[in-house]
């Protein structure tokens, strides 16, 4: 199923189609919403991809920037009681 922008409410779909660089700047912006879409192939590529992280992760695998530092500091790994606190810092 090949995703389009919803005409409705111009809502940028990401999905299985390229995204014009128009698209994400109106969705970074704030100027158009933006959402997954709901294609089945898509989503279970996600999914997909979730449930490789959570098993890597299980198996005490590294993931730059998942548990480990960013830049210069991608040599220190991130405890696994602080991994979900990680992306907080990277916004600050």
């Amino acid at each position: 199923m090949k995703d389009t922008v919803s005409r409705a409410t111009d809502t940028v779909i990401i999905g299985n189609r390229h995204l014009s660089i128009e698209d994400v700047v109106d969705a970074a912006d704030g100027r158009r919403p933006a959402r997954l879409s709901d294609d089945p192939d898509f989503r279970g590529r996600i999914a997909r991809g979730g449930a490789y992280l959570e098993r890597l992760l299980a198996n005490k695998g590294t993931v730059y920037g998942v548990n480990t530092g960013y830049g210069e500091s991608c040599t220190v790994t991130v405890p696994a009681d602080l991994v979900q606190e990680l992306p907080l810092h990277l916004t600050r």
